[in-house]
């Protein structure tokens, strides 16, 4: 069974001596946002066996979305590679469509 851990850093900032003070994280956490080996193992299925066989329903579903009267979009960036990328989506409550992108607003 796959859990979910969440850790917080908390940064206050002390009233009386102006110090800034901030929790300690476990060692094992190397960045803001991790995988897990099970979440890693299931993108590199994903990627070399899932691609194939999914690559018809993206184009079914960007078709839909085109097709929306009012889809919703959205960008947001992602590092990758110690560089920045963009996130696409356009979407509705049934169909969501995402794309990755060098420039954003594109």
């Amino acid at each position: 069974m796959t859990s979910i851990e969440k850790h917080q850093a908390i940064k206050r900032i002390c009233p009386l001596s102006c110090e800034t003070i901030r929790g300690q994280l476990p060692v094992f956490i190397k960045s803001t946002i991790q995988y897990g080996p099970e979440t890693i193992a299931l993108l590199s299925v994903l990627n070399t066996i899932g691609a194939v066989s999914i690559a018809p329903s993206v184009e079914v579903i960007k078709e839909k979305v085109k097709a929306l009267s009012l889809p919703h979009f959205d960008e947001t960036g992602v590092r990758v590679d110690k560089g920045l990328r963009w996130a696409h989506v356009a979407c509705n409550r049934d169909y969501a469509y995402m794309k990755e992108g060098v420039y954003r607003g594109r």
